[in-house]
């Protein structure tokens, strides 16, 4: 992944649009789990990926860290789904499960795409290279966003679940992190150290992954 190319970014398209869209659509799904139906009510509740596609987080942010970065990292967003915590039967519940279901939805992705690469070895031959890239980078990818939504930095889903534990009291003093949470994050990424964070996890996950499809 160390050369930015055009072939490589059309296979990552696909990779790209699923890891981003289905871990939006999994909050959505859980939300309705712990009784809230906002996100349904309003038409938004959707497997179909282009229900969640923001045209800034979903398209241009991920390219220009693609680019940017020569594939090394890629962070992005979908297009939120509507919640409220106000309908949940359990408010503090709800909130921590519809906060680790982005991540969880991720990690599922991961193995998704193991199955892809497993199942490449025994397509056309033509066609065996590619999708096990395609492959590859599906588990990358999920294992980047995995990990990126669970950092403990408002507005990540980490900083939502860790917040669910909290006292009342913690809770306010955590929050006010909230309107330096997205610029803490760009520092982060432009100073290299997010990436010095999340590769021991992303690579621990991959090559767990590769491990895997090595069985088959």
């Amino acid at each position: 992944m160390q050369n930015f190319d055009w072939a490589y970014f059309v296979l990552a398209i696909l990779p790209i649009l699923l890891a981003i869209t289905l871990s939006e659509a999994a909050c959505g799904y859980m939300a309705r789990f712990c009784g809230d139906r906002t996100a349904e009510t309003m038409g938004r509740l959707s497997l179909n990926p282009a229900k969640y596609i923001d045209i800034v987080g979903t398209i241009i942010i991920p390219i220009f860290t693609m680019i940017v970065l020569q594939g090394y990292l890629m962070v992005g967003w979908a297009k939120p789904v509507p919640i409220d915590p106000r309908n949940f039967r359990n408010r503090r519940k709800g909130e921590r499960l519809v906060a680790i279901a982005s991540p969880l939805a991720n990690l599922l992705m991961c193995l998704c795409w193991a199955v892809v690469m497993i199942i490449s070895q025994w397509v056309p031959e033509y066609f065996q290279k590619p999708m096990a890239l395609m492959g590859l980078m599906g588990i990358r990818f999920n294992a980047v966003f995995c990990f990126f939504s669970l950092l403990p930095i408002p507005p990540q889903p980490g900083a939502q679940f860790i917040d669910s534990f909290l006292s009342p009291r913690a809770s306010m003093q955590y929050r006010k992190l909230a309107p330096y949470g997205t610029w803490i994050i760009l520092f982060l990424i432009i100073s290299g150290l997010l990436m010095f964070i999340l590769q021991p996890f992303i690579n621990l996950v991959t090559s767990l992954m590769l491990f895997i499809v090595s069985l088959f």
